[in-house]
Order: C-alpha cells, then structure tokens, then sequence
C-alpha cells in the first residue's frame, strides 16, 4: 500500500513537471505573462490619462489599442498549443496506466476532499480515494508547491546566476 502511494505522488510530481514545461515551451508562458504585463500597464496609462484628461495621451493610447488587443487575443490561444500534448498524456495515465498498475488500490485519508466537479456539494466530500482520485489531488498539490512554489524559484535562481556570469564575462 505505502509502495503504491508512493509511486502515485511519483506520477503526479512527474505529470506536474512535464506540464509545467509543455506550457513554458508550447504555451509559451514566459511570453504570455509579458504581453499580460504590457496590457495591464497599457490599461493603467488609459486609466490615469482619463482622470488627468490628457486628450493627447488618450489619442496615443487608443492608436496603440488594435496592437494591444491582437497581443491578448494570442496569449488567450498559446496555451492551448500546450493541451495537444498535455490533455492526451493525462488520459493515457487516467485510462491505462493507473488501472492496471493500481487495480485495487485505496487511500483513506485523515480529512476530507471533495471527489467531484460539484465541490460545493457536501455528499461529494470524502476521505476515501481510489487510485485516479489520488492522483488527482496529488498532482494538484505538485503542481502547486513542487512545482510553482518551489521549482519556479530555483528556476529564476538559476537564471539569475546564469544572466551574472555571462554580465561579468
């Protein structure tokens, strides 16, 4: 049983991570932050020249508006790029890989998660999960702090360091 949940949160930390850079590198996700930062910034100048009334920040602005929308409407399809690859790997493990090397297998936990989409649902709270409903959660939690927590900081790091010595030479 330990062996068994031992190699689910295996798969879950690995499906996270393969995740992660399917969508740094197809869903291009370092882009599509930057080009969100370039229209948040362009909204906040509209906004602030709106309560300055500064017609000719306003007409600069507005002639820069058709830029700034093509930019949002690529970082909304870029991620999807990333799902091609992502969506069938995860039915691949939900259909084929967890069932047959986990047939049997069953967690009870000491508190309660919710075991459907309707979480607002109380009678779908449980502590009992089988295989599928474990990696679930677990890969939930990798994703969250393995992953986005930890492993993006140590990538910045990194980095860093790299961008200092390549300043330095």
């Amino acid at each position: 049983m330990r062996e068994a949940t031992f190699w689910i949160i295996v798969f879950s930390v690995v499906f996270a991570f393969v995740s992660y850079a399917v969508n740094k590198t197809l869903g291009k996700r370092d882009e599509v932050r930057a080009k969100q930062k370039r229209f948040n910034d362009h909204m906040k100048e509209m906004q602030d020249a709106m309560k300055r009334n500064d017609e000719a920040k306003l007409k600069e602005l507005q002639s820069r508006e058709k830029e700034m929308n093509d930019a949002m409407m690529q970082t909304m399809f870029l991620p999807f790029r990333a799902f091609i690859v992502i969506i069938p790997l995860y039915y691949i493990i939900w259909n084929y890989v967890l069932p047959a090397l986990f047939p049997n297998y069953s967690i009870t936990l000491p508190f309660s998660l919710p075991g459907g989409i309707d979480f607002w649902n109380a009678n779908v709270w449980r502590p009992t999960f089988g295989a599928r409903g474990f990696f679930i959660w677990s890969t939930v939690v990798a994703g969250m702090l393995v992953v986005e927590l930890l492993w993006t900081k140590v990538e910045a790091r990194a980095l860093g360091g790299i961008a200092k010595l390549f300043k330095r030479g």
